[in-house]
């Protein structure tokens, strides 16, 4: 299990932010969660408590119907990832996680809400080490026009019934994994599904377009979740399932936990730089009035 940093003080927050982004030379990533039981998981794959079901076997039908009610909101460019972030950000479940590069951003969630429970900040680096053979692999933070982006992000595409054969899944997002390849003066036809299946088996950081102000003001990006991939007799298949990141998982450098009777604290310390609902929430005009309204007697 990683070791939880207990957060004592604002002042001591800004400390310990400062001691681990000079350690680390790698891009550090932040998500703020208002609750520090809550899982490492996209809204799409969370179970809900009373049929126990998820929404992920509904995905196709949600995005189609959002598209549906408003095609001109919700088209897709030649990036499936801007339709996902435009879903997210009006409130559809998506397969997307939302993670920032400002650590007061993340801040501020994990203190927004739920009063009563401790939150946390999760500090995500993009480089460590995982392969059996002691290999380094680069975890970089994608951008919205990376082709594995474009895979997972497009499985929305596709309906009926699980497990589907990954090639199934390519053949029908217009993905072309088969290719002529020269080697020497011969010419032999080869197709790469291992490695298609390597890049989209985990989660990806991804940096997309920035498509809104709130957007930017955030500092936003996005964990992007894959299906579950199995192996069934030598042939590679998803299945209707996401899995959650382990918080003891290599891409995870720190657990930061932020006691409830501190959440106030550090909403005030964070205003002072500026980071406040309102700054953070721009195209929110409910969010507005609210800090008229509470803001009247100040």
């Amino acid at each position: 299990m990683k070791k939880v940093v207990t957060i004592e003080s604002f002042l001591h927050f800004v400390e310990v932010i400062k001691n681990i982004s000079y350690a680390e030379k790698a891009t550090l990533l932040y998500r703020g969660q208002p609750n520090i039981e809550y899982e490492l998981l996209p809204s799409i794959a969370r179970l809900n408590e009373e049929n126990k079901k998820t929404l992920l076997e509904y995905e196709h039908k949600l995005v189609s119907k959002a598209i549906g009610k408003n095609p001109n909101l919700f088209s897709e460019d030649n990036h499936a990832i801007n339709l996902l972030v435009k879903l997210q950000h009006f409130g559809i479940p998506t397969r997307l996680l939302d993670v920032t590069y400002n650590p007061f951003v993340a801040l501020f969630f994990s203190c927004l809400s739920n009063a009563t429970d401790d939150g946390e900040i999760i500090v995500f680096k993009t480089k460590y080490e995982v392969d059996d053979r002691e290999e380094k692999i680069d975890e970089t933070i994608h951008f919205f026009n990376n082709r594995y982006v474009n895979i997972i992000a497009s499985t929305y595409k596709i309906d009926g019934e699980y497990p589907k054969n990954i090639e199934f899944l390519l053949d029908n997002i217009g993905y072309y994994y088969k290719g002529f390849n020269v080697k020497g003066k011969g010419i032999y036809f080869s197709t790469n599904i291992e490695e298609v299946v390597n890049h989209i088996k985990k989660p990806l950081f991804v940096s997309p377009i920035e498509l809104t102000e709130r957007q930017k003001r955030q500092q936003g990006a996005f964990i992007l979740f894959p299906n579950k991939i199995d192996e069934d007799e030598g042939r590679y298949c998803y299945i209707n399932q996401i899995d959650s990141i382990s918080k003891d998982d290599d891409r995870v450098l720190e657990l930061l936990k932020i006691p409830k009777d501190l959440k106030k604290e550090m909403i005030k310390g964070i205003s002072k730089f500026g980071v406040t609902e309102e700054f953070l929430f721009p195209d929110s005009m409910e969010v507005i009035c609210k800090t008229i309204k509470n803001g009247i007697f100040d």
